[in-house]
């Protein structure tokens, strides 16, 4: 029996996608989508996706993300490295 697989993409700002694969069960923790993005979280307001970025990328002055902007269904340009959440269990 295989498990159920799930995936953190992470966008950079320049366009590189990474994908990395995992069981659904192996929710990312905090400091991972921390580092993922490079800061505090903030989850993308008015998307179907789990999508997280910087919630201090205005302040930050971080470059504009047009890809990741897209990729989710964002009404605007978010800044910084995007991450998606695809197929993870809910949290408990």
């Amino acid at each position: 029996m295989t498990d159920k697989q799930a995936t953190m993409t992470t966008i950079a700002p320049s366009g590189e996608v990474t994908t990395v694969a995992m069981p659904a069960a192996a929710r990312p923790t905090l400091e991972a989508l921390q580092a993922a993005v490079g800061g505090y979280i903030e989850r993308v307001p008015g998307v179907m996706r789990e999508a997280y970025v910087d919630e201090d990328g205005s302040l930050r002055r971080l470059p504009p993300n047009p890809k990741g902007s897209a990729r989710v269904g964002f009404n605007g340009l978010l800044l910084g490295p995007v991450v998606i959440l695809d197929g993870f269990d809910p949290e408990p």
